[in-house]
């Protein structure tokens, strides 16, 4: 009763916004672009239920895609808004085959793949040092993460050194539980900003990047690792093996054991130590996904397809 109670106020207030910019009156030629297919997208499809004719699109990441993990099986509306779009882009392949297999290819023709990227500098390589495995992950401390379970899998490693950027709503409670004995030396650095991160992965010799999400879209944060040539171990989730690679990185199952991630960054360890092999990682992410071209190509798509809509 409470959640659909929750899903009546949530489509009431949202077509009130519909309404509220169809009075407004939107320029012909206007693009209507939600980055999230969540609310954005939800008040598209209303406007195109309204009889707005221009073109109107959302991208897909992995929250707001996947029906599973957070999502409980089920997002509201999402036939509705996925008939009423124009185009649905995904920003991994694995979400577009996903998409594809979920609704028995009734939007494959709509769902087009379009990776997202990161900004592409001359990035200073710092290889790993030999004393200590120094592990590094980053991202919101929430309950979806599982940022807890890097402790949990590394804490019984000796002369081990784990560092976490990012805060959030859990992030006293990861203190807490990161407060009794082990032998895993633990940083919990906190919320820094974009050119903190660069300077912080510029500076500082890290063996890998780990994440154990149970869930994943194409994760931002490991494409910004990569391009300081930083391996990356992640669990084999939504879009991750499109960026993880035996030439980037090692793959956990989505069930892994402790025994598992210790393993894969001993691999890294040895594996990923050299330049050479680090400039690889780095050449791997300005070849694919370079934020000035993949953004490009969007762009590009989206005026191309804009003009071919108001010519229809």
């Amino acid at each position: 009763r409470r959640k659909w109670k929750e899903l009546f106020l949530y489509s009431r207030d949202h077509m009130k916004k519909a309404r509220f910019i169809l009075d407004q009156g939107i320029p012909k030629d206007a693009i209507m672009c939600s980055f999230w297919a969540g609310s954005g997208a939800f008040i598209i499809a209303c406007l195109k239920r309204f009889g707005i004719k221009n073109l109107g699109f959302t991208r897909l990441h992995g929250f707001d895609l996947y029906l599973y993990g957070n999502n409980e099986g089920h997002i509201p509306w999402r036939k509705f808004v996925f008939k009423k779009l124009n185009y649905l882009l995904p920003i991994s392949l694995h979400g577009k085959h996903y998409l594809d297999n979920f609704y028995n290819y009734r939007f494959s023709d709509k769902t087009i793949p379009l990776h997202i990227g990161v900004k592409i500098n001359k990035n200073k390589l710092i290889n790993q040092t030999n004393d200590k495995n120094h592990i590094v992950s980053c991202g919101w401390v929430g309950n979806h993460k599982n940022i807890k379970g890097i402790f949990t899998a590394l804490m019984n490693q000796y002369n081990w050194k784990w560092s976490h950027i990012g805060d959030g709503d859990h992030f006293e409670e990861l203190k807490n539980f990161v407060n009794h004995k082990s032998n895993l030396e633990v940083d919990l650095i906190g919320k820094l900003s974009q050119q903190q991160i660069e300077s912080y992965y510029s500076f500082s010799p890290i063996t890998c990047f780990l994440s154990l999400s149970p869930n994943e879209g194409l994760p931002v944060s490991m494409m910004e690792a990569m391009s300081f040539g930083i391996p990356v171990v992640s669990t084999d989730v939504g879009g991750c093996a499109e960026i993880v690679t035996p030439e980037t990185g090692v793959l956990l199952p989505k069930n892994y054991t402790n025994d598992d991630v210790v393993a894969a960054v001993k691999q890294c360890a040895e594996k990923f130590a050299s330049a050479e092999a680090r400039n690889r990682i780095q050449q791997f992410i300005r070849s694919n996904f370079d934020a000035g071209k993949n953004y490009q190509q969007f762009v590009d798509f989206l005026e191309q397809e804009n003009k071919k809509h108001l010519t229809d």
